[in-house]
């Protein structure tokens, strides 16, 4: 539960900085157990489900990851949050830390994805269906996801706006995106129709 302090409980008596959760994931896929190991090899790492079984994965834009015994329905309910996938179980980000949506179709979106892996600032919540859209968050993080991105939008309310590439396919949310402007360095081709 959120408190006075804005600290977020995620079981037995654990706790998390409210303004520091960037997303909210289902452990099962095997990206986010990869996602794990890495955090894991990289001392960014806690395991706060007492021997419990791992019901949901709580992200920080400092990236560590912390693991909780706390369904992540229960946990969104305490944020407002937005679906990455069409399905229950796809994990979730915290609508407020959105910073961009982009179509996962165009040619300097793949080249996001792969700088984003590369740098260990991906998480994939596709499960591996289809990847349409792009959620990049304030925290650098970049999210795939299976939902459109004018779906995405609507679910933000907001209106289209052309993105950073000037494809008109991604939608700007807020703010400058340091890791759109660095992908973007170069002319791009457009893309996709999304």
């Amino acid at each position: 539960m959120v408190t006075e302090k804005r600290t977020l409980a995620i079981g037995f008596g654990n706790r998390v900085i409210a303004a520091r959760v960037v997303a909210i994931l289902v452990p099962g896929s095997s990206p986010i157990r990869k996602l794990k190991a890495q955090a894991a090899r990289d001392c960014r790492f806690a395991n706060a489900t007492q021997g419990r079984k791992c019901r949901s994965v709580v992200l920080t834009d400092s990236g560590h990851l912390l693991l909780s015994a706390v369904h992540p329905e229960t946990l969104c309910q305490r944020f407002e949050t937005l679906a990455c996938g069409e399905e229950d179980g796809a994990g979730r980000v915290v609508a407020s830390r959105v910073v961009a949506v982009l179509s996962a179709a165009s040619a300097s979106a793949s080249r996001l994805r792969a700088q984003a892996r590369e740098a260990g600032r991906l998480v994939d919540t596709t499960r591996g269906h289809k990847c349409r859209s792009i959620l990049l968050l304030d925290s650098g993080v970049a999210v795939l996801s299976t939902v459109h991105p004018e779906t995405i939008c609507q679910r933000l309310e907001l209106a289209p706006d052309a993105d950073a590439f000037g494809t008109g396919i991604g939608r700007r949310i807020k703010g400058n995106v340091p890791a759109l402007e660095k992908a973007s360095g170069t002319e791009e081709d457009g893309g996709g129709n999304g």
